[in-house]
């Protein structure tokens, strides 16, 4: 129902001082007709003359017209339920107070009860339900959940919302519960779950390379998190197709998590799906996320390292010894001998280093060991490309500096910028000392790839501190910033192994030229692992994926759903030269058969580089077919996008928000207790006030156009009969 009057802005003064200055325009007006004679257009003169001042004295007053909306319906009361997953979580006491039941089992139970049926001869009871984004349970959306009632429902007066107050996607709900204090309308919170955290394990994470080689070690990261009171020890299993492929027994910290590792030789080429599992501790009460899965490639390698030296050094022979048996690696070597006429030759030898982009981007690998830029080595040109390819191209780069203190002289060169150490000046040939050091892993070190000399990380450990020692090591002072320091030297803490990104390939520095010497006593079996590990790991980024002639790789190489993933590639020509204007396509079909063409941006250099940026929205495998128009290559290779899961069962109700929805719309929190009083709340509301819309008549443009046109009248009428 619909009722009008108007309303006026007076007071006693402002009513007086109106009401005076009508009778007085009426008394003038008066007086000038009777002087005139009384003349008809005098009389419409004076006329206009006190209506203009009636009109300025209307608009001082504010007159208003007033539409009031009275509702003559039933108020409304929604019953709003939270069915996301994080509502399966079994921690609430059922009717017969000694069993649990889910969160999501007790609010359908409560939306059913009968006491609605009370309230409904009083208020209009609708039942609802809420998740996350686009209808799905792997998320909840509050905000939106919550902003869609008082556009959808006339008359609504309060929401009775059934949560566990968990919210990961959309906008926060304290926009929504903003608009429901506007339009006075209370929320009522019932806080369903418990509001301590259950006794639960948790496989946050299993992060495997993208790719992995046949016949090599693969190092398989995982990451746990423990919500249980006590330390546990609890045995981890990776699995594949149902086979134990590698298993742990982990110690879990009370309230705490762990992040370790296990180690996996596949003996067969194809596509793997790893599942690591977590024997149930027996207080859990939650084991549908002791589960995860990944998935992997296992594929044949065929590297190519480009090993350039100054001298025949042991390092070098030991070195070139180890690549030269590993299956999987072809070695070519480039070494000067300054101090003789003819440079070394045989098999893999080359005269002269790889001067064009077309033969340095063949190499996945380039070690510089102690060699310079004095005459018969490397030119600043050569040291130039050297940083391209890395840069451009997705090359390792391994710096192993030697006693004569040659490498000091890549320091005026451009590859001062991607060394990672600082060098001390005053100590061009290194420290030497008299009896053996030896490595210090850090934390970093304890995780990484490169030092997994033992699948089992105490095993590893005590290795490391039983390697034979060196008496020298490189004069660095620090590691430079954005670097990763691995090993340190055990008194002076010396950075010795170091690793950096640079650009789309990486740097990796070690400070010591004894590595050669771990064969003492155990042969080739730490000394190959480790040289194996590090050249597969220096080249992991560069075969992500490629063809005849393309190559693309991409970061981060495990991606989340929402996270920005840059892709790199590389083209080349038929001759195999970088190809730097081609025209580079990618067609990414996402885990739906949704297809987004991406066009690849040229990097303006000569080695060929262009790169683009996608954002996958959800988890699945996303297809990626690229195309060159100016070659016709193709590649097709797939992206894994997994990424933590957003719905977590098994943790605390967060009162907090439930709280504050409560104190900003006029509710109250309630439990699953007491959840009863809703009743009590719902009909001792007030009757919400009418809906009311104000039009100031004072300032309608009619009102303000018919005053502007009667002065206009009044002027020319005054004008006609020359009074001005």
């Amino acid at each position: 129902m619909f009722a009008y009057d108007i309303t006026w802005q007076l007071n006693a003064f402002v009513l007086v001082l109106g009401a005076s200055a009508i009778a007085c325009a009426i008394g003038l007006a008066g007086w000038a007709w009777w002087r005139s004679g009384r003349d008809r257009w005098c009389g419409v003169l004076e006329l206009m003359r006190v209506t203009l001042v009636t009109m300025a004295v209307v608009t001082l007053w504010q007159p208003e017209w007033r539409e009031s909306h009275v509702p003559q319906e039933r108020p409304t009361l929604v019953v709003l339920s939270d069915r996301s997953d994080s509502m399966t979580t079994r921690d609430v006491i059922g009717a017969s107070n000694s069993l649990l039941t889910t969160r999501a089992a007790w609010a359908e139970s409560c939306a059913v009860d009968p006491m609605w049926d009370e309230i409904g001869r009083d208020v209009r009871v609708v039942r609802e339900t809420f998740a996350g984004l686009e209808g799905g349970t792997d998320g909840t959306d509050l905000q939106a959940g919550l902003a869609a009632l008082p556009t959808q429902y006339d008359n609504l007066r309060a929401v009775v919302l059934l949560s566990d107050g968990s919210w990961n996607t959309g906008g926060s709900p304290t926009s929504a519960a903003a608009q429901y204090r506007t339009r006075k309308i209370a929320i009522l919170p019932v806080a369903v779950g418990s509001e301590t955290a259950l006794p639960d394990v948790e496989v946050m994470s299993l992060e495997p390379p993208s790719y992995a080689v046949a016949g090599k070690s693969l190092q398989v990261p995982f990451a746990l998190r423990s919500l249980l009171p006590v330390e546990s020890t609890l045995s981890a299993e990776l699995t594949v197709a149902g086979q134990v492929i590698a298993e742990r027994t982990v110690r879990l910290p009370a309230h705490g998590e762990l992040r370790d590792a296990l180690m996996w030789t596949p003996a067969e080429t194809g596509e793997f799906e790893l599942t690591l599992h977590v024997a149930p501790h027996p207080e859990e009460l939650t084991t549908e996320n002791n589960t995860q899965r990944a998935r992997v490639e296992v594929r044949e390698e065929s590297l190519r390292v480009l090993i350039v030296e100054a001298e025949p050094r042991w390092e070098y022979r030991y070195l070139r010894n180890a690549l030269d048996r590993d299956p999987g690696v072809e070695v070519s070597c480039l070494l000067f001998h300054p101090d003789l006429v003819r440079r070394g030759g045989g098999s893999g030898y080359l005269d002269a280093f790889p001067a064009d982009p077309e033969s340095l981007s063949q190499f996945d690998v380039i070690f510089l060991g102690d060699v310079g830029t004095s005459a018969g080595q490397l030119t600043p040109a050569e040291c130039r490309s050297i940083k391209a390819v890395v840069e451009q191209q997705a090359t390792g780069l391994i710096l192993m500096p030697g006693r004569s203190g040659r490498q000091f002289e890549l320091l005026a060169t451009e590859l001062a910028t991607v060394y990672p150490v600082v060098l001390d000046g005053g100590h061009v040939y290194g420290v030497s000392a008299s009896t053996p050091s030896r490595f210090v892993l850090t934390e970093s070190g304890r995780r990484s790839l490169l030092t997994q000399l033992a699948d089992d990380e105490e095993e590893n450990s005590a290795i490391w501190q039983n390697l034979p020692g060196f008496q020298w090591h490189a004069p660095a002072l620090r590691s430079k910033a954005g670097t990763v320091t691995l090993a340190l030297e055990e008194v002076t803490r010396t950075p010795l192994l170091v690793t950096r990104p640079f650009g789309t390939g990486k740097i990796l520095f070690l400070g010591t030229d004894s590595a050669w010497r771990w064969r003492e006593g155990v042969e080739d079996k730490y000394h190959y692992r480790f040289w194996g590990q590090v050249v597969r790991w220096m080249a992991y980024q560069r075969n992500m994926a490629e063809s005849s002639m393309l190559r693309m790789f991409y970061a981060p190489d495990r991606p989340t759903p929402r996270s920005v993933v840059t892709l790199h590639a590389t083209v080349l020509d038929p001759s195999g030269r970088p190809l730097p204007e081609a025209t580079l396509v990618a067609t990414i079909t996402d885990p739906d058969g949704a297809a987004e063409e991406l066009h690849f941006e040229s990097g303006g250099t000569e080695w060929g580089l262009y790169d683009a940026q996608f954002q996958p929205t959800r988890e699945g495998g996303y297809a990626i077919r690229l195309e060159c128009q100016e070659t016709e290559a193709v590649l097709e290779t797939a992206i894994d996008v997994r990424g933590e899961e957003v719905e977590k069962t098994g943790q605390p109700v967060d009162r907090d928000i439930l709280v504050e929805l409560a104190s900003l719309t006029g509710g109250e929190l309630l439990s699953t207790e007491n959840w009863h009083k809703v009743k009590e709340h719902v009909l001792s509301m007030p009757t919400p006030e009418p809906l009311t819309t104000r039009h100031r008549l004072w300032a309608h443009p009619i009102w303000i156009l018919s005053t502007i046109g009667l002065l206009g009248a009044f002027w020319v009428g005054r004008k006609l009969q020359g009074t001005i």
